[in-house]
């Protein structure tokens, strides 16, 4: 599980925009650092989990983590764009 690069957040948030239109803001700026969500990439797919949680899934080794938090099934490959 990773971070998203630049571009592929761009992209992400171009795409949930068009979706959840001005409720993407609580989606990105969503308080304490506590409750703070991040969006994490796992293999093919985006994942929208709690910053804690991401944090304790570093641990756990890539072939064995299947996924954690919401599923947002958006794929980034440039080439499905």
């Amino acid at each position: 599980m990773r971070a998203l690069t630049e571009q592929e957040a761009q992209t992400l948030f171009a795409k949930l925009a068009g979706y959840t239109g001005t409720s993407l803001k609580s989606l990105i700026d969503n308080g304490q650092d506590s409750d703070r969500y991040v969006f994490r990439m796992h293999q093919n797919r985006v994942y929208y989990v709690r910053l804690a949680l991401a944090n304790l899934a570093v641990s756990v080794s890539r072939d064995k983590l299947l996924s954690l938090g919401t599923c947002l099934g958006i794929t980034l490959c440039p080439y499905l764009t």
